[in-house]
């Protein structure tokens, strides 16, 4: 490695989220590893307040928003480093963090992307090492049960809720909020699904790692402040989420698959919307399936 090459490159997406982008790179430019930042064309001066602030980082703008899938991967063609570090802006981590995460990739030849802990700002435990989404799964985390009884393995499956946190686990997928892999790695996998806008990128992106016969791995010594997945989806977002699933499950798994995601999200949304039809429903509720039930038909006739 040349001497001026970087460890690692860390890569953020920016989307109107200036305060919050300026808080994190105060937190890790202190960190000895290059920053690189594309911008999905925020119209809130994100560009002019980093540039000022942090001349040092790697800004580039895109002229419109691509999404943070294809943003990343502009991101790694300009990184230098030997490891990419996928980091969310609301998410922050120790220097430590990357170290042991490359001192696991190094030592273990086995695995091949690694993910630590995500917790609020409160400590609170955000889900960090899950299973693919399937029909089961589906089902029981929009009735509510995964919550209720977390604890068991049957419910608790796809969030493995009930595994011991501070254990490390073999799993499916972890968020991209905090991922680490080697740059060699991400090239040879192609890096994210640029058909996928938003919502699904992470879970695709280790799909293929593990396509390649190598392990994604959830190591708790890792931990990081995340402070996002606290908000409710806008009807833009909700759109999103319901293109990527059925663009992932078509990918993955066939027709066969999309008809299992339409039969758990639909039914589901279906027993919901009579449910809070009858006088003593709630309204919100009966809208709010409505509306996803309108998205499902929109999205599949345009398949």
């Amino acid at each position: 490695m040349a001497e001026n090459t970087p460890l690692a490159s860390l890569l953020l997406v920016s989307y109107n989220s200036r305060e919050l982008i300026l808080e994190n790179l105060a937190k890790h430019t202190q960190h000895p590893f290059e920053i690189i930042i594309v911008d999905n064309d925020s119209k809130d001066n994100t560009k002019e307040a980093v540039e000022k602030a942090f001349p040092n980082v790697t800004f580039i703008a895109s002229p419109k928003n691509v999404g943070y899938g294809v943003a990343n991967n502009i991101a790694a063609k300009h990184a230098k480093g030997k490891y990419l570090v996928l980091l969310n802006v609301d998410a922050f981590i120790e220097e430590d963090a990357v170290l042991e995460a490359i001192k696991v990739l190094e030592t273990r030849p086995d695995v091949g992307l690694v993910g630590g802990m995500l917790v609020g700002l409160k400590g609170e435990l955000q889900p960090s090492a899950r299973q693919f989404p399937n029909f089961k799964n589906r089902l029981i985390q929009r009735s509510g049960l995964g919550d209720k009884y977390k604890k068991t393995v049957f419910f608790g499956s796809g969030e493995t809720s009930w595994a011991d946190p501070n254990v490390p686990q073999d799993v499916d997928w972890v968020p991209t909020a905090f991922a680490v892999l080697t740059r060699k790695l991400y090239d040879e996998i192609g890096g994210f699904d640029e058909k996928l806008f938003l919502y699904y990128e992470d879970i695709d992106l280790c799909r293929k790692v593990k396509n390649r016969g190598l392990k994604v791995l959830y190591w708790p010594l890792i931990r990081v402040i995340h402070i996002g997945g606290q908000s409710s989806k806008s009807d833009k977002l909700l759109a999103f989420e319901v293109e990527s699933a059925l663009y992932y499950y078509k990918k993955h798994e066939g027709y066969w698959g999309v008809f299992k995601y339409l039969l758990a999200e639909g039914g589901w949304q279906l027993v919901r919307y009579l449910k809070n039809s009858l006088p003593s429903g709630e309204k919100t509720k009966k809208e709010e399936a409505k509306k996803i039930m309108k998205e499902l038909y929109a999205h599949t006739v345009r398949m």
